[in-house]
């Protein structure tokens, strides 16, 4: 049983008093070498918000994961949450019973972690492996807006992806094809949205935390 106690707010706290400013960075604007977590607020009622400064306060998944004692039922999906990758976009979040209220009580939730793997990008088409993951088994809707956008930050196009599991399971996976980008030679993703809901009608906004860029080859 995980337990998430009041050092979540203690940490956030901290990180305020010893920043002069706190900036909001909004989805697209976090850099594909820039994966900070430091405050989070929110979480079930919207998209959650994150604040980095220029202490440069980052905190690892593996850190994240180990600071707040999940569990997980299976240590394959553990390992790969916890590892570093250098061109994949990444967002966490927490589900379960959690609001602004509540945030500093002892409740219960999963990790929720989506990392989302170009798999090729030849001749215009790229292939894309979009993963959710979960430090336990649920019962998942996983929905994902993806923009993808052009050296210049120029959007070419967004996606919409939904994925469904008829039996709870710690990990969803499935591969898209985007075409109609033989036009550019490096394509930039990034996370619009990501909302995971369970069956206990527990929904999560995850934070995004990494994106990338894709050349075509």
């Amino acid at each position: 049983m995980r337990k998430i106690i009041t050092a979540i707010v203690i940490t956030f706290l901290i990180g305020i008093v010893g920043i002069f400013i706190l900036n909001y960075f909004p989805y697209k604007n976090i850099k594909n070498d820039e994966a900070s977590a430091i405050g989070i607020i929110g979480g079930a009622d919207g998209p959650t918000e994150i604040y980095t400064s220029n202490d440069n306060f980052e905190l690892s998944y593996k850190d994240l994961i180990e600071s707040y004692n999940f569990k997980f039922n299976s240590p394959e999906v553990e390992s790969i949450i916890k590892k570093e990758y250098d061109n994949v976009v990444r967002a966490f979040g927490f589900l379960g019973p959690m609001n602004d209220e509540v945030v500093t009580k002892e409740i219960d939730l999963s990790f929720i972690s989506s990392i989302i793997k170009p798999i090729s990008f030849n001749n215009g088409e790229l292939l894309l492996e979009i993963n959710t993951y979960s430090n336990e088994k649920n019962l998942m809707t996983s929905e994902y807006i993806l923009v993808f956008e052009d050296e210049n930050g120029n959007e070419i196009k967004d996606l919409k992806i939904r994925i469904f599991t008829s039996s709870p399971t710690d990990h969803q996976k499935e591969k898209e094809i985007i075409r109609g980008l033989e036009n550019y030679e490096k394509v930039k993703v990034f996370l619009k949205k990501a909302e995971v809901k369970s069956d206990k009608s527990f929904t999560t906004f995850l934070q995004p935390s990494q994106n990338m860029t894709i050349e075509n080859k």
